[in-house]
């Protein structure tokens, strides 16, 4: 289990030669983080030489990317998992460096994540990208954290620019969970928030699918179970509102990498022990991520008391 605490430039402006070392700069980070914390860099045939990335134009879905495989048990022993990364900038009319999700069961060695009925095709699409970006400019020049937690070789969670107030974006890719929290191998779930949009997207990619051909619809909205009070706090009980992902045949159970808390329940920007699925893991508390848009919680009663934990251990 290992988390990487990081940081890179990131939307810088101006002048042209802060925009191109900015640019640089996240590919690199994102890409080295995710190596370093456990996963595979398959050094896929024609991807982003992280080096000299060439930043992008607005509207732009991918310059370029990189592919990389889980390196748990289950990878290792029949249930491969493939993450292709496109670094971009979807913005519009301004600059929003992101990454696009595509996640498969098998790689040609190229930039082709997934085959036949082994892809979630909606990575390459474009009102359906599953897209992690901000929604917010930083400053030029300055450096923005980034949190990376890989979970023994295999499920991912990533926090960019934490420290961009009311404006950081998250993404995960987890494999399925039994009723103990414990990881299956009936599939993976993938989550990411472009926060410039604003919008949330979920899917699923399972091993077996239950006919032919599997296209899975995107979610966009969070579904979890939580508290709407102002303190969850009771009896010395706090509520955590674990993900919960909707796959074929319906609810599946609870995720563990990402998930929500009251904010006044903790101090944030600081890790807890919280007791999950009668098991106790280490979460951090995010400080910038108060989900206030509609994508992200229907009920907007009490959006802006929740904050998004992610395990960091």
């Amino acid at each position: 289990m290992t988390v990487i605490v990081t940081s890179s430039l990131l939307h810088a402006a101006s002048p042209a030669t802060a925009t191109s070392e900015s640019f640089t700069s996240f590919v690199k980070v994102i890409g080295d983080s995710l190596s370093a914390a456990g996963w595979i860099n398959t050094n896929a045939v024609g991807g982003i030489n992280t080096s000299s990335a060439t930043p992008p134009p607005a509207s732009t879905r991918s310059t370029g990317y990189q592919v990389f495989s889980m390196n748990d048990v289950l990878h290792n022993n029949g249930y491969p998992v493939y993450i292709r990364l496109d670094y971009g900038n979807i913005a519009v009319s301004t600059t929003r460096y992101s990454v696009a999700v595509t996640v498969g069961f098998d790689h040609d060695g190229s930039g082709s994540v997934g085959g036949s009925n082994r892809s979630l095709g909606i990575g390459n699409t474009g009102a359906t990208s599953m897209v992690i970006t901000t929604g917010g400019a930083p400053n030029s020049g300055a450096l923005y954290d980034h949190r990376v937690c890989i979970i023994s070789g295999g499920d991912m969670g990533i926090l960019i620019a934490d420290n961009l107030p009311g404006a950081a974006a998250f993404g995960f890719v987890e494999r399925t969970k039994d009723v103990y929290g414990n990881v299956t191998n009936e599939g993976v779930i993938v989550g990411t928030h472009n926060a410039n949009a604003p919008e949330y997207r979920q899917s699923y990619l399972m091993y077996t699918p239950l006919s032919a051909s599997q296209v899975p619809v995107p979610e966009t909205f969070q579904n979890y179970v939580h508290s709407s009070l102002a303190t969850s706090r009771n009896a010395q009980f706090l509520s955590v509102g674990l993900f919960i992902p909707m796959v074929q045949y319906g609810p599946h159970n609870l995720l563990r990498m990402m998930g929500l808390v009251k904010s006044s329940d903790f101090v944030t920007n600081a890790t807890y022990t919280i007791n999950v699925y009668n098991t106790s893991s280490t979460y951090f508390v995010s400080s910038n991520i108060e989900f206030s848009d509609s994508s992200i919680v229907a009920d907007r009663s009490f959006t802006t008391n929740n904050r998004l934990i992610m395990r960091s251990e």
